[in-house]
């Protein structure tokens, strides 16, 4: 009976110790439940958040996308190089055929605003060809309203005809006779286009022009012209075209570097073209400045294929020299 009572009392101790490990163990599972919802709403909480998140920037950009599309469609550069490409072709190819380069003269003339203006700005002097090898549209860029400026990186060849003297035997004679042989040199330049736009229909508002700078046409405000310089003496006068005759010869001839001590933006042909003369000029000044607008004729070197183009030139005066202020292709 002991042994039984005993017994009995164990059973009970034991039982008694285990009521609260099991107590404990209820209380785990509760936490691990509780932290596992915890962690289940954070995530879905932090999901929805960037899912609002995500699409109210989405919202932001479709209400901005619009303006910087247009904004960067304003050049429609497929209809620019439609009508350019055959400009560029027609300028730069010159033949040696009188009727071909008449024919390439009416073609330009007819893509000019005021053709009329430019009758005889296509004229080719000189003798030998220019044959466009490649061009490529570098850039275009609004300068004013409905005004672009196009650039053409081209590459052509100017081509001379060099006399030679060569033996031929006929039969038992030998026969000395003159050929002409192809000269070639290769040139790359940047050719300038300003056009005009109404609507999708385009023109060429000026002279087209090369550089061998990627710079920008400026703008110069035409109102600036107020007084002719008419009213000071001849000689003034000579001393002036005296200085741009100097002037544009070393601009045709030397390097932008070269240039510094005569312009204020420094630019050059760099012996691309050379300076034959001045056809036409006005002279103007304003607030001690000078204004000069010069129609100017550069050639190429060997084919003596003439380049016309139009400039405005704001020159001051520095003790006894003039300097070149501003340097405008129109």
């Amino acid at each position: 009976m002991r042994i039984f009572n005993k017994l009995k009392t164990k059973l009970e101790h034991v039982e008694k110790q285990k009521k609260p490990k099991t107590i404990i163990e209820k209380d785990k599972r509760k936490q691990t439940i509780a932290l596992t919802y915890a962690i289940f709403f954070c995530i879905l909480f932090c999901s929805v958040g960037s899912l609002l998140l995500s699409l109210q920037t989405t919202g932001q950009s479709l209400q901005t996308s619009p303006e910087k599309q247009e904004k960067a469609s304003s050049i429609n550069y497929p209809a620019v190089q439609s009508f350019l490409n055959p400009f560029v072709d027609s300028y730069i190819n010159v033949s040696d055929d009188s009727e071909k380069n008449e024919e390439r003269q009416k073609t330009l003339q007819n893509s000019m605003v005021n053709s009329a203006d430019y009758s005889n700005s296509f004229a080719v002097e000189g003798e030998g060809q220019r044959i466009l090898q490649q061009k490529e549209l570098y850039s275009v860029t609004e300068t004013t309203n409905n005004t672009l400026l196009a650039q053409y990186k081209v590459t052509y060849i100017n081509r001379t005809f060099v006399e030679k003297e060569v033996t031929k035997k006929s039969g038992k004679k030998v026969i000395k006779e003159k050929i002409k042989e192809p000269k070639d040199e290769q040139k790359t330049a940047l050719l300038n286009i300003e056009l005009v736009q109404k609507e999708n229909a385009y023109a060429v508002n000026s002279l087209p022009y090369f550089t061998n700078l990627y710079t920008l046409k400026s703008t110069m405000d035409k109102e600036e012209k107020e007084e002719d310089l008419n009213n000071y003496d001849g000689q003034k006068e000579k001393e002036i075209m005296a200085f741009l005759n100097d002037f544009l010869e070393k601009y045709a001839s030397s390097t932008s570097d070269d240039m510094a001590y005569m312009m204020k933006s420094p630019e050059g042909l760099g012996g691309s073209l050379t300076f034959d003369r001045i056809d036409k000029y006005e002279l103007y000044q304003k607030s001690g400045n000078i204004l000069a607008d010069v129609h100017v004729v550069f050639l190429e070197p060997d084919t003596k294929i003439n380049v016309e183009e139009d400039f405005t030139i704001i020159l001051t005066k520095k003790d006894s020299h003039y300097y070149v202020e501003k340097l405008e292709h129109k």
